[in-house]
């Protein structure tokens, strides 16, 4: 990991509630400054259950304190430990990278199969040497709050929540907060580690953040690594998610 820039993230309002958020910055970032920016964490509810532990509304006070007991609360399999371990960024990426993951985790693997074709120009198997190759990056989550049920994405995560309790507003008031905070964090994510390319692999992530601070080329929207169109062609070009997302990088290496 790479701390250097701990000192001014630390200073962003919303990680002064919750540092777990903060962005992973891998021990060799600096050499190609590349971030790569998901769409959300998740905690371990099922949206199939008829009642929450925790609603969408326990989070109206997500954004201005720790949520303790949110982040206490035991996994239902022991082997995830508590919810918190959940949405912890750099434990995420951590666990990837010394294979101590429980899922496959391709958001990562397929960023660094591209970032061998490109940089490295050979194709390469995830083994525990290229999991290592992840330091060349940088992580975080757009939406700076969990999705409300494992693996769902998180304006669906709201909306089926607040149905439950028979108030949709709350979806409306909940997806608007989180996306100007998460935009702002964004910004000031980049503002501080300057990264040389900027890939939102989530096209709600990457439309929220445009809305509010459109223009920057270094911004770029990529298929998530996934989903079946990484390596599907399709679209005009031919092309899959992966070829498009390869082309930009060479575009980026050549400034």
């Amino acid at each position: 990991m790479n701390y250097n820039y701990d000192k001014a993230l630390d200073d962003i309002a919303f990680y002064k509630h919750h540092p777990e958020y903060k962005p992973f910055i891998g021990d060799q970032f600096d050499e190609y400054r590349i971030l790569q920016v998901g769409e959300s964490h998740y905690i371990g509810q099922k949206a199939s259950d008829a009642n929450d532990e925790f609603s969408i509304q326990y989070f109206d006070k997500w954004w201005n304190d720790p949520c303790d007991k949110l982040r206490e609360w035991p996994d239902k399999n022991p082997k995830e430990g508590k919810w918190g371990g959940w949405y912890y960024t750099r434990g995420v990426v951590e666990n990837f990278i010394a294979n101590r993951s429980t899922g496959g985790y391709n958001i990562f693997a397929n960023l660094i199969r591209s970032f061998d074709v490109v940089y490295r120009d050979g194709q390469v198997y995830m083994d525990d040497e290229a999991r290592q190759r992840y330091h060349y990056f940088a992580f975080m989550n757009f939406f700076q709050m969990p999705s409300l049920y494992n693996g769902m994405n998180f304006g669906k995560s709201l909306w089926k929540s607040a149905q439950k309790l028979g108030d949709e507003q709350l979806a409306r008031d909940t997806w608007e907060k989180a996306a100007e905070i998460s935009a702002n964090t964004l910004h000031d994510v980049i503002d501080i580690l300057d990264p040389k390319v900027v890939i939102i692999t989530s096209v709600s992530a990457y439309d929220v953040y445009h809305s509010k601070y459109g223009g920057d080329p270094r911004v770029i929207k990529a298929t998530h690594p996934c989903c079946a169109w990484w390596n599907r062609k399709h679209g005009s070009d031919h092309k899959s998610g992966r070829e498009r997302l390869e082309n930009k990088l060479r575009e980026f290496m050549e400034k």
